[in-house]
């Protein structure tokens, strides 16, 4: 990631740099790596320059993959409710990529951990009370 300087003076992260900055030799998961910039990006703020960020998480618009078990701090995400929600799963821990409602479950858990993240990093470093948050999602 690079921040590349717009014709008017402004800037911006350059996601384009992503393959030439070696992160695609990272084995770490796409989200954990986008979260750890983004918070990383929150922390060199401070409350009199605005700031925007535009987060389009990969994950549930990706193939169905398995995520992780443990965040990048080493605890262990708890997908019970992923587990308890479908019973009908051919694998107790939604192994088998044909769980797939079971491992899409597990993928949105995963992003909620990651959006909360990032909600803690502005609150701990930011106006919270000036700030706007807004989360979308797309249906066909």
């Amino acid at each position: 990631w690079r921040i590349t300087e717009t014709e008017d003076g402004g800037e911006y992260y350059d996601v384009a740099e992503f393959v030439e900055d070696g992160l695609s030799d990272n084995p770490s998961y796409s989200e954990d790596i986008y979260t750890t910039d983004i918070k990383s990006f929150v922390g060199e703020q401070d409350d009199n320059t605005p700031f925007f960020i535009y987060y389009s998480q990969w994950t549930p618009h990706a193939n169905l993959v398995q995520p992780p078990v443990y965040r990048p701090d080493g605890s262990e995400m708890d997908y019970t409710d992923c587990y308890d929600a479908f019973p009908d799963r051919t694998q107790p821990n939604c192994s088998l990529i044909n769980d797939t409602r079971c491992v899409f479950c597990k993928q949105l858990h995963y992003a909620e951990q990651n959006i909360q993240e990032i909600i803690d990093e502005v609150k701990a470093n930011v106006d919270w009370d000036r700030t706007v948050v807004i989360i979308t999602r797309y249906v066909f």
